[in-house]
């Protein structure tokens, strides 16, 4: 088990030299990656375009760090998220985590070199989740719609969950439509032009889907990524069908299956249409709430576009046939009904909080750390405060004046009680540092903000030694003397 004093804490910084860069064009937003490995280079090569605008302006700077010491260990069964305020933070395996700063744009990451030698890995998951978070902070929307692309032109299909937009998606595929995505499409805005992005990830169908796709008894469903049992695989190398990265929308399609209407289009209102894809937007806290305008105005100019909604009953076969025939018409007005414009209400998605994110922190502790420093401590934990004040007692280190704030949830579930044998790592890279415990523990600090949130599993704030020897070093890195970067 690793011991901190603040020697070994500040040393990391100068480690972690990051000589390869590279900028990338990812879901219409420009990245610029440091990092010390050509694999992670490799990955993202393979999932993004090249960035050949020279410009040194980015918008999601993305420091990764491999640390060729550490020994291989197997990933999670299913990577761990949480996040409070601006700070987001995904863990992979037991050395193998990120941090993604939504307010500044910047993510820092460390990993093995078994993992940043898994490419499918990083194809699959990583990235993917990745692109995913940081879209807010980057002006892109995420929407939950297949994407099609025609001659050019982009078929945006939106449903709810189990709709069957990947089995459609593929279906489409297989009969001269070109596949860009199955279920997440990322939708940018460029002065007036809009653009639909994918990623080429693997098509996830459900196991009934080898009914309409018999090729699919080769392979054996998995675990996905949100615990469906699915089937994952390369629609290209399986299916042998066209892939897009990027398109322009033209149609934008509400699939609803409704028995005993047969099939019908029917015209929607643009307010309708933004409404329902705004539904599905990650809600963000207050700090990073102004990043959702620019988000909804995307939205706003997709749904100014002529979108539908169609009711069907028939399987996926004769639904690709029915958009075959709406996309090849020269005038879709045909597929309306007259004078019935769709104007029922968007769907109300209660909150949901997976991630713990809008965790309610009502007890706070001030502590003075010198006569011009102190730290509010801010949790969802009546004792630790107390706690916490004999812990900040041995605290040496030499704290610049100011306010600091950390706020901190004690996670008291049976299946997010840490393993604190796998010992206590941290990484700190860019003015972003997180200390870790296990896989569920962790501080994450943010210098530039003064600010920090904190997860910690209830197991460790039962112990006083565990308690101390988690939370000291983060003190310690905070309030040290900043170093020059």
């Amino acid at each position: 088990m690793k011991t901190y004093d603040s020697a070994t804490t500040l040393r990391q910084e100068n480690r972690t030299h990051l000589p390869l860069q590279e900028r990338f064009l990812s879901a219409g937003s420009i990245w610029k990656v440091s990092t010390n490995s050509q694999e992670i280079l490799d990955a993202m090569q393979e999932s993004f375009l090249p960035a050949y605008d020279k410009h040194p302006f980015a918008d999601l700077t993305v420091s990764f760090y491999v640390d060729f010491e550490l020994p291989d260990r197997p990933l999670w069964p299913q990577p761990h998220f949480r996040a409070l305020e601006h700070l987001y933070y995904a863990s992979y395996g037991p050395c193998d985590s990120l941090l993604i700063d939504q307010l500044n744009r910047r993510v820092i990451g460390s990993f093995t070199s078994a993992t940043a030698h898994d490419l499918a890995y990083w194809k699959r998951v990583i990235l993917p989740v990745l692109v995913g978070i940081a879209s807010a902070s980057v002006g892109v929307a995420p929407l939950h719609c297949a994407c099609l692309v025609k001659n050019g032109d982009g078929l945006l299909l939106s449903g709810e969950s189990g709709a069957g937009k990947s089995t459609l998606a593929l279906s489409l595929a297989l009969n001269g439509f070109s596949f860009l995505s199955d279920d997440c499409t990322y939708l940018s805005r460029s002065a007036s032009e809009l653009r639909c992005w994918g990623l080429p990830t693997p098509v996830k169908l459900l196991p009934d889907a080898v009914h309409h796709f018999p090729r699919l008894l080769g392979f054996e469903p998995g675990v996905s990524l949100n615990g469906e049992l699915s089937f994952e695989v390369d629609p290209v190398e399986t299916f042998s069908v066209g892939r897009s990265l990027s398109c322009v929308p033209r149609w934008l399609v509400f699939l609803q299956r409704q028995a005993g209407l047969g099939t019908r289009f029917e015209r929607i209102s643009a307010s309708e249409a933004a409404a329902r894809l705004a539904a599905d937007l990650e809600q963000l806290p207050a700090c990073i709430a102004y990043q959702r305008e620019y988000q909804l105005a995307s939205i706003d100019a997709l749904a100014q576009q002529e979108a539908w909604v169609l009711r069907h009953d028939l399987p996926p076969s004769g639904t690709t046939k029915v958009i075959e025939e709406f996309c090849g018409s020269q005038a879709q007005a045909e597929y309306s009904v007259a004078d019935q414009v769709f104007t029922g209400s968007a769907k109300q998605v209660p909150l949901v909080d997976p991630i713990k994110r809008f965790t309610p922190t009502p007890f706070a502790t001030t502590f003075d750390l010198n006569a011009d420093a102190r730290i509010r401590v801010e949790t969802n934990s009546e004792t630790l405060g107390e706690q916490l004040r004999g812990v900040i007692s041995l605290f040496d280190g030499c704290a610049e004046a100011g306010e600091f704030v950390l706020r901190v949830v004690v996670e008291s579930d049976d299946d997010l009680v840490s393993d604190s044998r796998l010992g206590f790592r941290d990484f700190n890279h860019t003015g972003l540092a997180y200390f870790l415990a296990g896989q569920k523990s962790f501080v994450a600090w943010d210098r530039q903000n003064q600010r920090g949130v904190c997860f910690v599993a209830c197991n460790i704030i039962k112990d006083t030694h565990l308690l101390r020897q988690f939370f000291l070093p983060a003190l310690t890195w905070m309030f040290s003397v900043q170093d020059k970067e």
